[in-house]
């Protein structure tokens, strides 16, 4: 399949298992590799398990607020499927080890910044453009779902932040969680051992999901200013039903199959 990413050139790529490839690691390693494999697969057979919270929507458009995760890919319409199917996926999943050495083995998320007041340095960028520039997609997930808080609690970022300010390491994570950082993702990820800074920094904001999110956790889609026809809003509804899709105006093109409170709808 042809594969799309932010730091990935287009390319043609087989998805597999991590542990399919060859990546020239230790026994540990390959254990490691197996271990992100297998939460992957249980955090995927919850889908049922837990009710998807809606974003939340007030007279037709929908409240982004400060904070919310998002992910950033290609609107092709058969990338958009395969995640579907498949998920956010880390890019070894085809074979590919992350470009730029920043969190290896792991997807990427990001967070809105209050719109007064864009991100600083050399990566600056206005808080919403990411919702109208670009033709790609922009995803949101149910973050106060046990599986996003339990995916989001494996943030690397997080882990280097942590072990950079001294904190007690066996209070936060388990031994396997440990094992995971400091034997596989760490060593392989030079890149991200500081992305936490002491300033309103883009990186701040960042984190590294190992494994990826599965997509029942996606209950927004904004779809930008892109021309999809009627079908196709359609078929991206059916393929994503916890989803709302929007335009980068924040207007409702459709709402989700399955909807709960928080979903206000118009007079």
């Amino acid at each position: 399949m042809i594969i799309k990413g932010a730091n990935l050139e287009t390319r043609e790529a087989e998805f597999n298992k991590l542990s399919k490839y060859e990546w020239n690691m230790n026994l540990n390693q390959v254990k490691l590799i197996k271990y992100i494999e297998d939460i992957y697969s249980t955090i995927s057979n919850k889908k049922n398990d837990f009710q998807i919270k809606n974003i939340l929507i007030d007279d037709n458009k929908v409240v982004i607020e400060p904070g919310m995760i998002n992910h950033r890919c290609s609107s092709d319409i058969d990338t958009i499927r395969f995640i579907s199917k498949y998920g956010v996926l880390a890019s070894e999943w085809f074979g590919i080890l992350e470009s730029e050495g920043e969190a290896r083995f792991c997807t990427f998320v990001s967070r809105m910044k209050s719109q007064n007041y864009p991100y600083k340095g050399d990566l600056a960028e206005d808080n919403y453009s990411r919702l109208n520039v670009g033709d790609n997609i922009i995803l949101f997930f149910d973050e106060s779902n046990p599986i996003m808080e339990y995916l989001l609690h494996l943030d690397f970022f997080e882990y280097e932040n942590n072990k950079n300010k001294g904190a007690n390491l066996s209070e936060i994570y388990n031994s396997s969680e440990i094992d995971l950082f400091a034997n596989l993702i760490e060593p392989l990820s030079p890149g991200g051992k500081n992305m936490r800074k002491n300033y309103e920094f883009k990186t701040n904001y960042w984190s590294a999901v190992p494994g990826g999110i599965p997509s029942f956790l996606i209950n927004g889609i904004c779809i930008k200013n892109n021309k999809f026809t009627q079908n196709e809003v359609d078929e991206i509804s059916s393929l994503f039903p916890n989803a709302v899709i929007f335009n980068g105006n924040l207007d409702v093109i459709h709402y989700p199959y399955y909807c709960d409170n928080n979903v206000k709808l118009s007079k």
